[in-house]
């Protein structure tokens, strides 16, 4: 009963936030309460914390797929991929409201086969299948069907709202990412610096707005259009307090064929052959012409021989 009072008053106040050592934060962010989609990629060895253990961020794309960036799903020192049983997925807006409708674990992490951990940082992008889907009240977020003009975009994830070392549990959402082209975006990265090195290409994304993200919000959706279409997964942050300096996406719409191919993959099972329960046919012989005349003739001769027999008797 306690324990449901404290939750409710979590919900109902909004900001509240934990002091968390070394927290991952969304700079300027706000929080949101009305987007079901952003997924927290979690440890579960770490699930006593106020995060949860929250590693990266990610999106919702079916009731049973997520999306990520590849180095969220591999370990930085050595670039093994991470055990995804010591792993699951929350799907919601406030970290510890982490009930078994909103917490999956996983089934299958697929990483692109040609991501590169190096420059120039191509096809940052991974697949979470999870073992059961979430209820429909969990509304995921499609990919793009076409590549249409974007506008009104923002990005949202797991972090504080000011550059003080607090992390609310809460979802915030930093608005108001203006895009650029690939090209004045390597311009202004060599020039402004923040970000990590990184060669931009058309498969990417760039956005600057009035806050930046930190390593925990890498994975995190970008979406334009007013919040119908996703199109982007944050692949390099800033360095939590530049503001100013692009940050770069993987481009969702260049991946949706190999994603589709992930989560539905083509049927290559033979097909059985088909069974009958119907009765097997009915062979009729139909005896020779030939073989019926000499059946009748042999019957007309043996009785010919008993009359004769019989009138030997009489006589």
């Amino acid at each position: 009963m306690y324990k449901l009072l404290l939750l409710s008053v979590i919900a109902f106040c909004g900001v509240n936030s934990y002091i968390l050592e070394g927290a991952e934060r969304i700079v300027q962010g706000q929080v949101n309460n009305g987007i079901q989609y952003v997924i927290s990629l979690q440890d579960k060895t770490q699930l006593q914390s106020y995060t949860r253990g929250h590693r990266c961020g990610g999106v919702l794309i079916t009731q049973q797929h997520a999306l990520t960036t590849a180095a969220c799903t591999i370990n930085t020192n050595n670039g093994v991929p991470i055990n995804q049983a010591n792993f699951r997925v929350f799907a919601g807006t406030i970290l510890t409201m982490d009930n078994v409708n909103n917490v999956r674990d996983i089934a299958s992490i697929t990483i692109h086969p040609y991501y590169t951990r190096h420059i120039p940082f191509v096809n940052d992008i991974a697949v979470i299948t999870l073992q059961a889907p979430f209820p429909a009240t969990i509304s995921p977020l499609p990919m793009p069907i076409v590549d249409v003009a974007l506008s009104g975009c923002e990005t949202s994830g797991f972090g504080a709202h000011n550059t003080t070392a607090t992390a609310s549990v809460q979802l915030m959402t930093l608005s108001g990412v203006s895009l650029i082209g690939f090209q004045q975006c390597n311009i202004m990265l060599q020039t402004m610096g923040g970000a990590p090195i990184i060669q931009v290409l058309p498969s990417m994304v760039c956005g600057v707005a009035n806050g930046v993200g930190c390593t925990g919000d890498l994975g995190n959706p970008l979406v334009c259009n007013n919040n119908q279409v996703l199109t982007g997964l944050l692949t390099r942050s800033n360095n939590c307090t530049t503001l100013g300096v692009p940050e770069v996406y993987t481009r969702i719409h260049e991946y949706v064929p190999w994603v589709n191919q992930v989560i539905a993959p083509p049927n290559t099972t033979t097909p059985a052959p088909p069974t009958s329960t119907a009765m097997p046919p009915v062979t009729v012989t139909t005896p020779a012409p030939g073989a019926a005349f000499t059946s009748r003739l042999g019957t007309a001769v043996a009785l010919i021989v008993l009359v004769i027999q019989c009138f030997s008797l009489l006589s």
